[in-house]
């Protein structure tokens, strides 16, 4: 039950409404003949909130919308005074009301308690006819100013019904339903002249447009066939000029003292500004300002909607994630208004390359989505590659110059397999990065065991590793080097990072490092594990070399050296006690910012070591360019050096160009006592691996 319907003054007047009239409280009757049964049915029906009040300003009745205003009051407001129910900031025009004439209103500002809430209002006063006897007191919720003029015409108390209803339509009509009244508001809305439209029927005045499913529900002729107190309802409406319009009406029946119908009334309202801005603000919420496809959002809705279908009827569907190749040139050579134009253009080329059924969709950037529905893998495919066949033929060409708007493409099954749309979007768009990486201009389909299934876990790592970031879930492992002619005596620590999972539980970095190192988080990892490293080691007093990893990212990164060389400073751990691990191919491939990062460490005294050496065929010749003072043997070589001569081989090249170049050989992975035996024969000064110890909490070492 609405709220309105429980307040005692809603009941009286809804009593009364049903039987199509209007009865004033306290016995005032009397005004009921003044004012006219036209004026109190466009009173009762009005859309705006309103309450008739004799001239000591006490409150005789109120319309159904100002009782679903005040909802249920802890006094009905029958019998009390008007500025009983408001916090008026001037009440002289309230006090002055009885003064009012015919052709005046009187307007103020008033403060309205719904429940918890204040809401501003303006009161406008209005004396509806010279002998009346009372007012009406109506209420904005916004500042308005009353277009409308009294027209005269009609029965008792028309003349100034367009100051009571001056936002509403009004139209009366006879038993016949020919039109004997209305006001200015109807003039403008129905685009018939008063003069023109008396004597009309109602329905070529308001012609109103029903849908085709309910052809009779014309609320005017409702009323006058069944004598309804209301009927409310929403029209298309065609003026007499052409235009269309969306109506709000309310049509209510007049009753003669008899019980026979003399006529109906119909307030109706123009909501066609707001209807199309509801529609203008719909379509912006479900798609792209510039290229007019669906965006993200309505495109994932209806990627879930296409999953749930494939869930409750095994449908299959095929999901495609796009990124343009040569977007970012154009964007970036000749400006954003070149890029949207090339977005706008190949959205074009993409939708008449589809199915009407097929969703697409901007995903922002220059990426797109396509979801081709209840489509095999054998099918859709073919459309796909229809696709990039057709962006390749397209030319985008600006300031006279062409570019080729050629397309990468991820695409993945949807079924009742598939666990969830992330997971399908995600598997989609790392599948379009392997297509980049193999050539661009192509399609790949992603399946669970391939690169873009991999791609996609190193996706899910990102947000696992920021999320250990922000909570501190990572965590320094150590694993102790000693020499290989006295194995008690530890002469060099590595750390290792892993990460603390949500039970405690730890991983290892192979399931970190690369998607760290794919998508560019390597510094953060780097600067955490400097942190925490000097943090730990400043607790240690012993003559141990501690060495720290650092990827090729860091090394290009000149704030990364600087929030190194000052960490070190503040941690008070002398530089000769930090060794740096960089491994061959990082070396290689920063080579000259690693040579400028170690020159800076190590005149600071910090200490340098090549990891991973031999990894690369070029090592040997770029080994002179990088002064490090250890080598670190890449452990393939020394697991099977034992059973394989090229491997031992090459073990015994690397230690002895070391030794030459006046540098310490580690070997690495060392995993049983006779490997010791070996490397101790061959000349390899340190040794490293599971022979020597396993790695263990770092926190625990610090602690003991």
């Amino acid at each position: 039950m609405p709220p309105h319907s429980r307040n005692p003054a809603f009941v009286r007047a809804a009593a009364a409404g049903d039987r199509g009239e209007l009865r004033l409280a306290g016995g005032a009757g009397s005004y009921s003949e003044r004012l006219g049964s036209f004026f109190l049915s466009a009173f009762r029906l009005s859309a705006l909130p309103a309450a008739l009040l004799d001239t000591d300003r006490r409150i005789l009745c109120v319309n159904d919308a100002m009782s679903a205003l005040l909802g249920v009051p802890e006094l009905p407001p029958q019998g009390r005074k008007l500025e009983e129910l408001f916090d008026f900031s001037d009440r002289d025009p309230i006090l002055a009301a009885s003064t009012l004439q015919v052709d005046s209103r009187s307007e103020l500002d008033v403060r309205l308690q719904l429940g918890s809430l204040t809401r501003p209002h303006r009161l406008v006063l209005t004396r509806p006819a010279p002998d009346a006897g009372c007012i009406v007191a109506e209420l904005h919720e916004r500042r308005g100013e009353s277009t409308l003029a009294a027209t005269g015409g009609g029965q008792a108390g028309y003349s100034a019904i367009g100051l009571a209803l001056m936002r509403e339509g009004v139209i009366e009509t006879d038993e016949h339903g020919l039109v004997v009244g209305m006001n200015e508001r109807a003039e403008e809305l129905t685009g018939w002249p008063r003069a023109r439209a008396l004597g009309q029927s109602h329905e070529r005045v308001l012609r109103l447009l029903s849908p085709p499913d309910a052809p009779s529900r014309n609320p005017v002729r409702l009323c006058l066939q069944g004598g309804a107190a209301r009927i409310s309802s929403e029209h298309q409406s065609l003026t007499r000029d052409g235009r269309r319009l969306n109506l709000r009406c309310s049509a209510g029946a007049l009753l003669r003292a008899d019980g026979g119908i003399s006529g109906a009334v119909v307030v109706f309202e123009d909501y066609t500004r707001m209807s199309l801005l509801s529609e203008e603000l719909a379509y912006r919420s479900t798609h792209d300002p510039i290229t007019g496809l669906l965006n993200r959002d309505e495109f994932e809705r209806r990627v879930n909607l296409a999953l749930a279908r494939s869930r409750n009827g095994g449908d299959e569907h095929l999901l495609c994630y796009i990124d343009l190749d040569q977007f970012k040139v154009v964007n970036d050579v000749h400006g954003h208004f070149a890029g949207d134009e090339m977005l706008r253009q190949i959205a074009g080329v993409f939708r008449a390359s589809l199915r009407p059924e097929d969703a697409l969709a901007r995903l922002g950037g220059d990426e797109f989505g396509v979801l081709l529905e209840d489509i095999r893998v054998s099918e859709g495919m073919p459309l796909l590659e229809g696709l990039l066949e057709a962006a390749r033929n397209n030319r985008f060409v600006w300031e006279g110059q062409s570019f080729v708007t050629t397309a990468s493409m991820g695409a993945v099954t949807i079924n009742a397999r598939t666990p969830d749309s992330s997971r399908a979007l995600s598997l989609a768009d790392a599948a379009c990065h392997a297509a980049k990486e193999d050539g661009r201009n192509r399609v790949r389909l992603a399946e669970d065991n391939d690169e873009a299934a991999r791609r996609y876990n190193q996706m899910s790592m990102v947000a696992r590793i920021n999320r250990a970031l922000d909570h501190n879930q990572f965590s320094l492992y150590y694993e102790d080097v000693v020499r290989s002619d006295a194995l008690g005596e530890v002469v060099y620590r590595e750390l290792l990072l892993r990460i603390r999972g949500d039970r405690g539980e730890i991983q290892p970095p192979a399931e970190f490092i690369a998607a760290a190192e794919r998508y560019y988080m390597m510094s953060a990892l780097d600067r955490w594990v400097v942190n925490a490293a000097l943090e730990g080691i400043a607790w240690r007093h012993d003559e141990v070399i501690y060495a720290i990893n650092i990827s090729g990212l860091s090394l290009g990164d000149r704030r990364f050296l600087d929030y190194v060389v000052e960490r070190i400073h503040e941690s008070g751990v002398r530089p000769e006690q930090l060794c740096f691990e960089i491994t061959e191919t990082a070396a290689i491939s920063h080579l000259s910012e690693a040579r400028a990062f170690i020159e800076r460490l190590a005149g600071l005294g910090c200490r340098f070591a090549l990891d991973d050496f031999g990894s690369g065929m070029a090592s040997f010749s770029y080994l002179r360019n990088l002064p490090v003072h250890y080598i670190k043997i890449d452990g393939s070589f020394v697991r099977s050096m034992q059973a394989n001569r090229l491997d031992r081989g090459m073990v015994e090249a690397i230690n002895r160009i070391g030794h030459d170049m006046g540098l310490k050989t580690i070997a690495e992975h060392v995993e049983d006592h006779s490997l010791v035996e070996a490397l101790r024969g061959i000349g390899v000064d340190w040794v490293q691996g599971h022979a020597i110890s396993v790695a263990r909490p770092f926190d625990e070492l610090i602690a003991s």
